[in-house]
């Protein structure tokens, strides 16, 4: 029975390799889903193809043929949600404006899915396996490509560096960065490069030179909230 059981567990193994090699060469264009027996397929195989060629959905065998599937086929081309089968379309058409992630168990969330769903909804950055945010590397690399992803991260995660790390993109927002870690440099950088930042200011650090930056600086229809803000902040005898 010991000799069973290791054969077994060698078996398993042995499997579980194949599954990798065959996702490997998914990932590199080297083989077509369609090559892969089907005993041998899983539903990582079938995202890494749907992703490469949302079409494919249409010809999956049926064990790994799923809503989720046809949902992720649909993000990556709309056009495939017109040639959907009769018994999947209510499903998928109501789940269209869903974050492809949060309908993926986490062991389905491999990077490429990651990555897809992050550039399309960036809503999906919350459902990103904590474990790939352990990676330091990669975690400045979401962060300095999706600078709001500050606001999904586990607080555990985020620290100084990695605030000024997202300052940097042209899409970043005060807003963005946790209260402890707005420091007074951070706020100033962050005014100076957007004025919409002067909303988030914490008001230790505003100035009264601040409201006339501002004023030059935004659309007319902001300028109530900003009169508002002013009224709040400074007494009429300062004014």
């Amino acid at each position: 029975s010991a000799n069973f059981l290791s054969e077994t567990l060698k078996l398993i193994e042995d499997w579980h390799e194949m599954e990798l090699k065959i996702e490997d060469l998914l990932m590199r264009g080297e083989i077509f889903i369609a090559q892969v027996p089907e005993i041998l397929l899983t539903t990582r195989h079938a995202i890494i193809s749907v992703l490469k060629n949302p079409l494919v959905y249409l010809e999956l065998p049926f064990k790994v043929r799923s809503n989720e599937l046809g949902l992720l086929a649909c993000q990556v081309d709309h056009k495939v949600a017109k040639m959907l089968p009769v018994h999947s379309m209510s499903w998928i058409n109501s789940h269209l404006p869903t974050p492809i992630l949060e309908v993926f168990p986490e062991q389905h969330r491999h990077e490429l899915l990651c990555e897809f769903a992050m550039e399309k909804n960036q809503k999906n950055i919350q459902f990103v396996p904590v474990t790939m945010f352990r990676n330091r590397d990669y975690l400045e690399q979401i962060v300095s490509k999706y600078p709001n992803s500050l606001l999904y991260i586990d607080q555990d995660y985020i620290d100084e560096e990695l605030c000024d790390l997202a300052l940097l993109s042209d899409s970043f927002e005060l807003k963005f960065v946790p209260s402890k870690y707005r420091t007074e440099e951070l706020c100033r950088t962050a005014f100076k490069k957007n004025h919409t930042s002067f909303y988030d200011l914490p008001s230790r650090f505003l100035r009264e030179e601040d409201f006339f930056s501002v004023v030059e600086r935004c659309e007319a229809s902001e300028i109530p909230r900003i009169v508002k803000m002013l009224t709040n902040e400074f007494s009429s005898s300062e004014l």
